[in-house]
């Protein structure tokens, strides 16, 4: 089998992929939408958001595998560049300000929640610090260090709070 025919054949699966994460999205909506108790919604919803993230990746290795060129066109980079420098400044005031909301807050159960959104802003900001440093740098990469960049950069995104693991390890303690 010649490479370019593996290589059609894994963008055909990606894509059916992307389909079915796109198809789940929406049904987890629905159900998002269909509750009204807060905590369910909570966790539908990271759900739903790793579930789109993963059609995203998807697309991106599409787009990467049928891509032949410049990955960033100088429009864009000069947009990017503009809007990202904003998001940088604003999430670093976001994070000051939960960080200045956490030593408020008193109870210790509401304190480790609220950590959950403090360690969310850190790692928002990186990846946008990140992200602007790859625009800036994507016409000097080649496409081998692109690919590790959004490889390390996908690596460093966590969804799973530590209060859901710690549950789980409990449980799995609790069944053994």
């Amino acid at each position: 089998m010649g490479q370019s025919k593996i290589k059609s054949t894994i963008s055909d699966q990606f894509k059916e992929q992307k389909t079915l994460e796109d198809e789940m999205a929406d049904q987890l909506i629905a159900f998002y939408n269909s509750t009204t108790n807060p905590l369910v919604k909570l966790f539908v919803r990271w759900i739903i958001l790793d579930t789109k993230k993963h059609s995203e990746i998807y697309q991106t290795l599409i787009t990467l595998d049928s891509s032949s060129g410049v990955i960033v066109g100088d429009l864009e980079k000069d947009k990017l560049t503009k809007e990202l420098t904003t998001h940088v400044s604003k999430e670093a005031e976001m994070l000051k300000r939960s960080e200045e909301i956490s030593d408020l807050i008193e109870d210790a159960h509401t304190k480790e929640l609220f950590e959950i959104i403090i360690n969310d802003e850190k790692r928002h900001h990186q990846l946008l610090v990140d992200l602007l440093w790859l625009i800036e740098k994507i016409d000097e990469m080649s496409r081998d260090e692109w690919h590790q960049q959004l490889n390390r950069m996908m690596r460093s995104e966590k969804r799973i709070p530590r209060t859901s693991r710690r549950i789980r390890a409990q449980r799995s303690n609790a069944t053994r």
